[in-house]
Order: structure tokens, then sequence, then C-alpha cells
């Protein structure tokens, strides 16, 4: 019996151990710090300057990665990630291309935590579900937010979250109600996506006293960390985001914006991102 229990405890600090946002939650938490998370769409401009641009940005401080599967049809991303994605698919950088690139990036930085953004349609056409979450955690993702899963599906799909140990992430809107905070507070892993104003991405941030209630009323019911996107394109915007009990903060059309002037010039860019 003890070898059974302690086997048990063997398993559940390894678990601690990987769990990779746990860790940074910590350290943040004890150097009095709030989280920085880029987001790119993999693949973009090219499958070589898609990896030097994140590896760029790992090197230059940030806390963990959003990155972004090329997809046709981005539903919730407005028209600067929107021409990223076609880029991305213009440069040949289908689903299993960017598989190799995120790879790529674990094997070299293996602490840095990633999250995957992608869309239903991706994970089921991937020829079956299981195989797409299986293939996520062998390639050292994360967490996964499917940004146009409706709440009601969450169950059917839960059960492949926790048999590969991924993090599910939700996207907390800022027109949420108290009991749609719960449902995500309860169900949401690795971090929790803070909507900073309704609509697509890349655009102005609802007021932040709203958004400041919101923050109280979901770390009132999880530890789960938040970090809020949408709209947080310039210094002032994130300092603002800062002085709220946030955890941290998500950049991903400012950086795609960089992308996309410079792009034909792979020295520049990497300088300009």
């Amino acid at each position: 019996m003890s070898l059974v229990i302690s086997s048990r405890e063997s398993l559940l600090k390894e678990k601690i151990k990987m769990d990779r946002y746990f860790e940074l939650d910590k350290k943040l938490k004890m150097e009095n710090k709030k989280a920085f998370i880029p987001f790119l769409t993999v693949g973009d401009p090219d499958p070589e300057t898609s990896y030097l641009l994140i590896e760029k940005l790992i090197k230059a401080g940030a806390s963990a990665l959003e990155l972004g599967l090329p997809f046709s049809d981005p539903l919730a991303d407005g028209p600067v990630i929107q021409a990223a994605n076609l880029r991305a698919l213009e440069s040949k950088v289908y689903t299993n291309d960017a598989f190799k690139i995120i790879k790529k990036i674990r094997s070299n930085y293996p602490d840095i935590p990633i999250g995957l953004l992608s869309y239903t349609n991706l994970a089921t056409g991937f020829g079956d579900i299981d195989a797409f979450f299986k293939t996520l955690s062998q390639i050292g993702v994360d967490s996964l937010l499917l940004a146009d899963m409706p709440f009601e599906m969450m169950e059917w799909i839960k059960p492949h979250f926790e048999k590969y140990n991924l993090k599910q992430v939700l996207l907390a809107p800022p027109n949420a109600d108290k009991e749609t905070l719960l449902n995500i507070a309860r169900a949401s892993q690795g971090y929790i996506y803070l909507v900073g104003r309704s609509g697509v991405t890349g655009t102005e941030l609802k007021t932040q006293s709203d958004l400041t209630e919101i923050i109280l009323e979901l770390k009132a019911l999880t530890d789960v960390p938040i970090y809020q996107g949408f709209g947080i394109s310039t210094a002032d915007d994130a300092r603002v985001v800062l002085k709220t009990p946030v955890d941290g903060y998500i950049v991903g059309s400012a950086l795609v914006k960089i992308v996309a002037k410079y792009h034909t010039d792979q020295n520049l860019l990497l300088k300009k991102i």
C-alpha cells in the first residue's frame, strides 16, 4: 500500500512540475511582476522567419506564448490577424507544418508555457479529435483555446483535455453576467483570457474600470491567472491594464502589424519586433 501511495505522490509531483503556467504564476508573484504574453500566427510570414520571430520574443523576455494555427476563416480576429493567417497559408504552412515549428520551439525552450489559439473546425478536421489533442501533447503545447467553441460543447471535449493533460483556456467576455463568469472560472485551467472589449481583435479597450470589476469577480471564484487581451496596442494601454489586479496581458495585433509592415525584409523585421 505504501508503494502505491508513494507512486501516486510521485505522479502528482511530476504533474505539478510539468504545469508551466503554475510555475510561471508562482515565479511572477514572488518577483511582484506580471506576465507579458505575445501572440503570433505560426508560419507568418514563412516558416523560417516565424520561428526566428518567436525565438526573438522569448529572448526579449516573453513570459509565455500564445500562438495561432493558420486558418482560412479566423472569426474572432480582425483584419490584421486575418492577413497573418493568409500570409502563413500562402507560404504553405498548414497545421502539421505549424506543429513542426512549435515542436522546435519546445525543444529549444523547455520551460516557457505555450498556449495555442485555434478553431473547432481545425481541431475536428484534423481527422480525429483525439489525434489532434495527442499531437498537441507530444509537441509540448500546454493549453488550448478554441475561440469559436460554444460553452455547451465544453463537456464534450473536456475528456480530451484531461486525457492529455492539456489546459483548457476560456474567453471571459467584457459583458459576462455572474453565472457566465462562474462557469468560466470553474472550467478554465492554465489561465483565463479576459477580453478587453467586445468584437474582434485589434480595436480599442473597453473602459478599464468595468473590466476591473470582472477581474475582481473572477479572482473571488478561482486562483487561475487572468490575462487580459484584445485592444492592448501601446505602452500606455499596457500601463493602464497593469494598474488593475490582472495577472498579465496579451498583445497580438500590435506585433502582427510589425510583421505585416516588414515581412519582406527578415533582418529588419527581427530588429523591429
